[in-house]
């Protein structure tokens, strides 16, 4: 009997009937809540730092309670991994120095890109203009 039902379940599988599930854990895990901070589900969040381990941080924070997170850092493998990891969008963009603003074209490009998938944005986390006392 049981050789009966695998050998019918492969030829289900071989046939297109049975496709295996594909998905990334990442992006379908539920992500654990920090203790001390505020819930904050559905929140849609861009993270623009000049400092690299402020940027970290704060994307892991917010991921952490639940928020839907994309960053803006300088392109690199290490970015790429957090993204990843987190389940996080990752921008990259070539960093001003601290203080001047971003390039217009690229924050333009990064906030169409937003309103395309997220249909808008709710909270801008950091010190990266020209983000700052923007109207979203």
């Amino acid at each position: 009997m049981a050789d009966n039902y695998l050998e019918k379940q492969m030829e289900d599988f071989r046939a297109g009937k049975i496709a295996p599930r594909r998905s990334s854990e990442a992006m379908h895990r539920p992500q654990p809540v920090a203790a001390d901070a505020v819930a904050m589900p559905g929140k849609r969040v861009l993270v623009a730092c000049h400092n690299p381990a402020d940027t970290a941080s704060l994307v892991r924070l917010l991921r952490s309670t639940g928020a839907r997170v994309a960053f803006i850092a300088p392109a690199g493998k290490e970015w790429q991994q957090l993204a990843q990891a987190s389940g996080s969008r990752f921008y990259p963009a070539a960093m001003p120095q601290s203080g001047e603003p971003l390039d217009q074209t690229q924050t333009d490009s990064i906030l169409a890109d937003l309103k395309r998938h997220w249909h808008g944005i709710d909270i801008v986390a950091g010190d990266l203009h020209p983000f700052v006392n923007m109207q979203f």
